[in-house]
C-alpha cells in the first residue's frame, strides 16, 4: 500500500489551492488560511478562486480535503507544510514582504518542529540561506526547509501543476565562498549534529491526555543496521544533552529565546480564538471541565503568558526533572532488554528526590443539562453539545463508545453528515468527536442563528435514534471498516503510533493496535446501544452571530 502523508497547505491562492487539490487525491490535506469565507467555500467543495480544473477536481473528484482557519492544528500533524502564502513585491522598493512566510514558518517550528517545509510563496533570491542563518541565531537546532519554484498561470494553475514542464526543489547548500562563511557556519550550527547521525531528529513533546499532562523531548532515527553504525546510542547522548545541559545565561534560560517562545505559543493561542470552530469547543470544554486539572488544551490559557520569566521557567524545569513522573517510550527494531539496556544510563543524570503524584479530580456524571452561550460578528452561528459518559480508555465498553462517535459524526457517513446536513439541510458542516481519556462525547455544527435549536433537538434525535438500535448492519460495518483503516495506518507512521502508545501508557495501559483492532471486530449493534444508553447530556455552548 502506498504511504498515505498528512500535508498542510498554507494559503489558499491560485499556487497554494492547485497544490491542495492536486496533492488530495491520494494524501490527507489540510488547506489553512484566514479568511472564513474562502474556508468554507473549500469545505462545500467550491474553489474560492477562478479556476477550471480545480472547480471540476472539487465538485467531481473523491479528494481528501479539508480546509481550516486553525494553522496550529493543522500543522501539528503534518508530515509537509507547503507554504504558499502571499509575498506582495513593492517595484519601487525593490523589497518583498516575506512576513506571512516566517508567520508559517515559526507557527510550524512551535507546534511540529520535525514537519518538512516546502516554500512555494516568490521570494527573492537568497531567502532560504537568510532563514537558515535567522534561525540559528535564535538557537533553533534543526530547520527541515525546502524551496520549491516553479511557473503557474493564474486559471491553469492546477493544469500547470497536473502536466508540469519541470519541477524544481532547492535546499540550503555550503558555498565554497569567503562571503558565505557567515552562512556556512549557520547550516552548520544547524544541520551537522544531527546529519551526522544520519538525518534524525529532536522536538519538544507536550501533550494533554484526560487529567494527564506529558512534557519531554522526542527523537527518531534511522534503525543501526541500516546506517551501519550505532546511531541510536549517539542520539540519545544528544538528548541527555539537551535535557541536562540546555542553552543558559547567568544560570537561567537565555531570556531572548524564551520569549521568541513565548510569541509562538502566543501565536499558536491566537490561531485558535481566531478559528470559531476551535474556538467553539474549547469555550464548550472550559464550562465542562471548569475546576479539573488540565481542562481546556495543552497551550494553556493567554494570560499565564505574562507570569513566565526565565527564573521562574528554569526553577519549574528543574522541579519537574526533580519530581515528577518519569517514562521512556522506545518505537523500534531493538529487544526490550537492548533498549532499556541504552536507555537507562540517560536516567542516571536525573537529579532525582521525591516523585510527586499527580492527583485527578473529573467531574461526575451531570445531573442537568446547562447552557453557556456568547454572541460576536460571525459569517454563521456555530453550536456545540457536550456529553458526558462514564466509559473511558480503561472500560470493556470502550471500543463500543468509539464506533458509537463513528457513527454519529466522527467516520465516513455519519447520521450528522448526511442526516442533519445532507437530508435536512439545518446545517453547513457538522461532526463530533470523543475523548477517552475524560469520558467526553462532543457534536459540533455550524449554522444559521434561527436554526440553532432545530440543529440541537436533531442531535440529541440522532444519539437517541443510535441509543435505541434504530440504525442498520451496513452503517455499523461503515464505521467499524474506518476505524480499522486508521488502525492500520497507525504503523505507516512512527508519530501517530507513538502518540497512541503514550496515550494509553498515560492511563496505565499496553493495549496495542492490533489489540484493539481485534477489540472492535468483537463489537456488536447491542453493545453500541448499550454505549449510547451511557452518554449523558451536560452542557450546550453556542456562538451566535451578532
Amino acid at each position: 500500500m502506498k504511504q498515505k502523508y498528512n500535508i498542510a497547505v498554507a494559503g489558499t491562492g491560485y499556487v497554494g489551492m492547485s497544490i491542495a487539490t492536486l496533492l488530495a487525491q491520494h494524501h490527507h490535506v489540510t488547506a489553512v488560511d484566514v479568511i472564513p469565507e474562502k474556508v468554507n467555500m473549500i469545505n462545500r467543495r467550491q474553489s474560492p478562486i477562478q479556476d477550471e480544473y480545480i472547480e471540476r477536481y472539487l465538485a467531481e473528484k473523491p479528494l481528501d480535503l479539508t480546509a481550516t482557519l486553525d494553522g496550529a492544528a493543522a500543522y501539528r500533524d503534518a508530515d509537509f507544510v507547503v507554504i504558499a502564502a502571499p509575498t506582495n513585491y513593492d517595484p519601487e522598493k525593490n523589497y518583498f514582504d516575506t512576513s506571512h512566510v516566517e508567520e508559517v514558518i515559526d507557527l510550524v517550528l512551535s507546534v511540529n518542529p520535525e514537519a518538512v517545509m516546502v516554500i512555494k510563496s516568490t521570494i527573492p533570491v537568497g531567502y532560504c540561506r537568510s532563514l537558515y542563518l535567522r534561525y540559528a541565531a535564535r538557537g533553533v537546532g534543526r530547520l527541515n526547509l525546502l524551496f520549491s519554484p516553479e511557473f503557474l498561470r493564474e486559471s491553469k494553475a492546477l493544469y500547470d501543476n497536473l502536466y508540469p514542464s519541470r519541477i524544481i526543489v532547492g535546499s540550503p547548500k555550503l558555498i565554497d565562498d569567503p562571503r558565505f562563511e557567515e552562512e556556512n557556519r549557520a547550516i552548520r550550527a544547524i544541520a551537522d549534529r544531527l546529519d551526522e547521525l544520519h538525518g534524525a531528529s529532536i522536538g519538544a513533546l507536550v501533550r494533554k491526555k484526560g487529567e494527564i499532562q506529558l512534557t519531554g523531548l522526542f527523537a527518531d532515527c534511522l534503525e543501526d543496521q541500516y546506517a551501519g553504525e550505532a546511531v541510536f546510542s549517539h542520539l540519545l547522548d544528544f538528548v541527555s544533552e539537551l535535557l541536562f545541559c540546555p542553552r543558559t545565561e547567568h544560570g537561567a534560560f537565555v531570556p531572548e529565546l524564551v520569549s521568541q517562545e513565548c510569541r509562538n505559543l502566543q501565536n499558536a493561542m491566537q490561531s485558535v480564538l481566531d478559528d470559531k470552530s476551535a474556538y467553539c469547543e474549547r469555550q464548550l470544554l472550559r464550562a465542562m471541565c471548569r475546576g479539573e486539572r488540565y481542562a481546556c488544551g495543552r497551550l494553556g490559557e493567554p494570560e499565564e503568558l505574562d507570569k513566565i520569566d526565565v527564573r521562574t521557567l528554569w526553577a519549574h524545569d528543574k522541579s519537574v526533572l526533580a519530581s515528577s513522573r518519569v517514562e521512556l517510550f522506545y518505537l523500534g527494531s531493538k529487544s526490550v532488554g537492548e533498549a532499556e539496556a541504552l536507555l537507562q544510563p540517560l536516567l542516571a543524570h536525573l537529579p532525582r528526590t521525591a516523585c510527586v503524584p499527580v492527583g485527578t479530580n473529573p467531574s461526575p456524571l451531570p445531573q442537568e443539562l446547562r447552557r453557556f452561550s456568547e454572541t460576536m460578528p460571525l459569517a454563521q452561528s456555530r453550536i456545540s453539545l457536550g456529553f458526558r459518559t462514564d466509559v473511558t480508555l480503561r472500560s470493556a465498553q470502550y471500543p463500543a463508545m468509539l464506533l458509537l462517535n463513528a457513527m454519529l459524526g466522527g467516520g465516513e457517513q455519519n447520521r450528522l453528515y448526511t442526516v442533519v446536513r445532507g437530508r435536512m439541510a439545518l446545517c453547513y458542516e457538522a461532526g463530533s468527536w470523543y475523548d477517552g481519556h475524560k469520558g467526553i462525547l462532543a457534536a459540533s455544527a455550524g449554522c444559521g442563528r434561527t436554526d440553532l435549536p432545530a440543529v440541537e433537538q436533531e442531535i440529541l434525535h440522532q444519539l437517541a435514534e443510535l441509543a435505541a438500535g434504530r440504525f442498520s448492519q451496513s452503517e455499523l460495518e461503515t464505521a467499524r471498516t474506518g476505524l480499522l483503516s486508521d488502525l492500520r495506518l497507525l504503523c505507516d507512521s512512527p508519530g501517530r503510533l507513538d502518540e497512541f502508545y503514550t496515550g494509553r501508557a498515560a492511563e496505565g495501559l499496553s493495549q496495542s493496535p492490533a489489540e484493539l483492532a481485534a477489540a472492535l471486530c468483537a463489537v456488536t449493534a447491542e453493545d453500541v446501544c448499550t454505549a449510547a444508553r451511557r452518554v449523558r447530556p451536560d452542557a450546550v455552548y453556542t456562538l451566535e452571530e451578532a
